[in-house]
């Protein structure tokens, strides 16, 4: 009896061949074995592509609104673009503050009404407008 030998580099493959090759052992017969390893190995696969692409959208959303995040606070904090709604959001009487873009206030991200920048930092604006897109971006 000769066995073909195939060689992979995932382990539930060799798993399988294992598992294939220790029925072969104990005299199953070959076909039912192939059928069972490929339909086993064959479901499996499937499924953990489709587990692994269900986890990865979310996560991969997750980490961009963060960086998204990040990146709007490091701008204000270098002090590139100026937001003059922080000073008197709070002593003004405003109805309706300004939403964050997309989906930002999920992790707690407030809206800008305007956002001013220098007039001597030409990439700030554009910087601006990309980073804030609800917000009226000017020159001061």
């Amino acid at each position: 009896m000769t066995r073909a030998v195939v060689i992979t580099a995932t382990p539930v493959a060799f798993g399988l061949m294992a598992m294939t090759a220790a029925y072969l052992d104990r005299g199953y017969s070959p076909i039912i074995c192939m059928a069972w390893g490929s339909a086993i190995g064959l479901a499996s696969l499937r499924t953990m592509f489709v587990v692994v692409t269900v986890i990865a959208i979310p996560l991969g959303w997750t980490a961009h609104s963060l960086n998204w995040i990040r990146q709007r606070a490091q701008f204000l904090q270098e002090e590139r673009g100026y937001d003059p709604s922080s000073h008197y959001q709070k002593t003004l009487n405003v109805r309706k503050p300004t939403p964050a873009p997309g989906m930002l206030r999920l992790f707690g991200e407030r809206g800008r009404r305007e956002i001013l920048v220098s007039p001597n930092d030409p990439d700030a604006l554009r910087l601006a407008r990309r980073l804030f897109p609800e917000a009226k971006v000017r020159i001061w």
